[in-house]
Formats: structure tokens, C-alpha cells, sequence
């Protein structure tokens, strides 16, 4: 059976009607046996909420781009977490104060407050006037330079810039990874759809396809769809195309 990986926002939730078709294609390909993985850069607690809300079906929520990976009953499989000893290293940048705010990423939620006595998992200095972007730049490419074990990787999202630091090779790849091995599901059989630069690593490592025009997806994607929900029905009819 295959594996389809998609999304939240702006790919699953592009709007309400077809959340709701998205959502009766994943049902009938869960109930033949496929296993659906919902993939979001947003945090545990605010990926279920999702969820529940708009009564989305799913096997596996992959949370905070790669970080994390939860089973349906709310387990965590797997989790990167970075060292403590990072937060002195940005000392200098968190007092220039060059970004709106600071996000860190925990097993659960994001929050803007530090919290020494847990679990880090990746930390991001979010940005919204453009013409702050370079000088931050500079300091961010200093740190990057000095921490080879971490990963620095900025990304824009409807018009903000998180400048993102997370332990090396993290991507929305990771938790794939993960289920690959534990399901014994080869890759002719993983199928990811995502719009956004968080999605690429997933888009070209397997048989990915974009919804949008980011330029980049379409560089690496087998193709574009216009809903998972078209998708979905092409793998359920095997009809969808393979690398």
C-alpha cells in the first residue's frame, strides 16, 4: 500500500469546500489500507486542533517542519531536539533585536517564552519589515558559521522571513524517513503535495507534486495537482505518476 504525505495550509486547508473533499478522499484511502500523513510546520497541539475542528482524518501528524512525529493517538515516534548551549551562542543576536519575535519550538507547542527545563527543538527569529532582513542576515551567516552541527535555514511564508536554526538534516523528509523503514513502504509507494519552501526536501526526495506556482516546488516536483483530493483519487486509481 502506498503513503500519502501532504501539507496543512494552503495544500490540505485551501478552503473550506475542499477540506471537506480532501477529506472524503483520505477516508476511502485510509479505509483500502493507505496510510495519510499530515505534515505542518505549525506545533502538535495547534495541528490536532486543526484536526478536530475540520474533522480531518490522518494516520500520522508530522508537527513543526520534520521535528516531530506523532502517532493518531498522540505518541511521540520520533523527535530532534537541539542543545541548551545554543541559546548562549545567540546571545548577541537576541540583544541586536533585529526580528518581531522569537519562536521556540517544544515537543508540543510553540511558544515566544523561553523554557530552559525543556526539550528544544528548534528555534526561529521571525521577521516582518523587510529592510531589517540583512543585518539580521549577516549575524545569522556569522552563527551559522561557527555551528556546523546545526542547520540554519531561512525560509518566507506569506510575507514574513523565519530565520530558522534546528539540528542538522531536520526536514519535513525526516518523519518519512521514519515511517519508510517502519512500514516497509518503498519509495515508488510515497507520494508528498505541499506549496510552500518548508516543503521541498519531502517534494524531491519522493514522488512529489506542487499546488501554486512557488518556483522552486516546480523545479523539483513530478507535477502540479490543484487539491489532495485529486491526488488521492489518482493513487487510489494508480494512476498517479512515479519517478
Amino acid at each position: 500500500m502506498s503513503m500519502l504525505v501532504s501539507d496543512y495550509d494552503g495544500t490540505y486547508a485551501n478552503g473550506e469546500r475542499n477540506i471537506n473533499l480532501n477529506s472524503y478522499a483520505i477516508n476511502g484511502l485510509l479505509s483500502t489500507g493507505h496510510t495519510f500523513v499530515l505534515s505542518s510546520g505549525r506545533s502538535y497541539e495547534s495541528l490536532l486542533r486543526k484536526t478536530r475542528i475540520n474533522e480531518i482524518p490522518y494516520s500520522y501528524l508530522g508537527c513543526a517542519d520534520g521535528n516531530f512525529l506523532f502517532d493518531s493517538e498522540g505518541n511521540l515516534l520520533q523527535g530532534f531536539f537541539m542543545s541548551h548551549e545554543i541559546i548562549d551562542k545567540i546571545e548577541k543576536l537576541k540583544k541586536a533585536a533585529l526580528y518581531e519575535r522569537i519562536d521556540y519550538t517544544y515537543e508540543r507547542e510553540y511558544s515566544t517564552i523561553y523554557k530552559p527545563n525543556e526539550k528544544l527543538g528548534s528555534i526561529s527569529f521571525v521577521v516582518k519589515e523587510s529592510n531589517r532582513t540583512d543585518e539580521l542576515l549577516e549575524e545569522y551567516n556569522r552563527l551559522k558559521e561557527e555551528n556546523p552541527d546545526y542547520n540554519f535555514m531561512p525560509y518566507s511564508y506569506n510575507g514574513t522571513i523565519y530565520f530558522m536554526i534546528r539540528p542538522k538534516g531536520v526536514s519535513k523528509s525526516s518523519p518519512i524517513i521514519y515511517l519508510q523503514d517502519k512500514l516497509q513502504i518503498p519509495n515508488s509507494e510515497i507520494f508528498t503535495i505541499g506549496d510552500g519552501d518548508n516543503d521541498l526536501e519531502m517534494i524531491r526526495d519522493y514522488n512529489g507534486f506542487v499546488i501554486g506556482d512557488n518556483k522552486a516546488l516546480h523545479e523539483v516536483a513530478l507535477g502540479e495537482y490543484h487539491s489532495v483530493h485529486a491526488l488521492a483519487d489518482d493513487i487510489a486509481k494508480k494512476k498517479v505518476k512515479r519517478r
